[in-house]
């Protein structure tokens, strides 16, 4: 979170904590209110028993004592909620210039991001015009050997290059979504990239070369 945010949010919860207070104070109230006014409504029905005029006017005094008291922390609830409002309404332009800052500074990141895209997407297609390459530069070496072997009547046979699908190098617009929507990495390259032992050779490795286009 950004600072302004994080002052707005503070203030906010102050004025809050005082709300739920009151509301507490409040249900405090009712709930004894409620009490009393069962007791006064029990003394009215018992016609028949006598009930001291002084045990129903304690009753009913108290009742107005809480009711007003009850009055009291509503409107203060009003007021306190009034006045969170027109503080919250005064952080807003802070707020809002804030937000339009990290905004901003995400955006900027993003277009850096996008570019750092790009060039892995040009160097993903490099790597796979070097497969291309290894297949010829394969498909060369067996096609001569093979014009040897004839020569001499050989038909042994010997490996051949392996080549690969490049279906399993494609990534599907699901896998792109998922991870763009969730933040979450496939297993298998979780796997990957927490095994330092599994790289790319680099050219220097193999024992071929390959033409490399400047």
């Amino acid at each position: 979170m950004y600072p302004e945010l994080n002052q707005f949010l503070k203030i906010k919860k102050l004025y809050d904590k005082e709300l739920t207070a009151l509301e507490e104070q409040k249900e405090a109230i009712e709930k004894r209110r409620n009490v009393v006014q069962s007791v006064y409504m029990d003394m009215l029905d018992k016609r028949s028993a006598y009930v001291p005029l002084s045990k129903l006017t304690e009753a009913k005094e108290k009742i107005e004592e809480l009711t007003n008291e009850l009055r009291y922390i509503i409107e203060k609830m009003r007021n306190v909620e009034k006045e969170k409002k027109e503080r919250l309404k005064e952080l807003l332009p802070s707020l809002i210039t804030g937000k339009d800052r990290e905004i901003g500074a995400v955006n900027r990141h993003l277009q850096k991001k996008k570019r750092e895209l790009m060039r892995s997407r040009a160097e993903y297609l490099y790597l796979i015009q070097q497969l291309h390459e290894m297949r010829l530069y394969a498909d060369e070496v067996d096609e001569t050997y093979r014009k040897a072997a004839r020569e001499i009547n050989e038909r042994r046979p010997t490996p051949r290059f392996e080549g690969i699908s490049v279906h399993t190098l494609s990534f599907s617009h699901h896998e792109i979504q998922s991870v763009y929507e969730t933040g979450k990495l496939p297993a298998w390259v979780e796997e990957i990239l927490g095994n330092e032992d599994q790289r790319v050779p680099n050219d220097k490795e193999l024992s071929f070369k390959l033409l490399s286009k400047k």
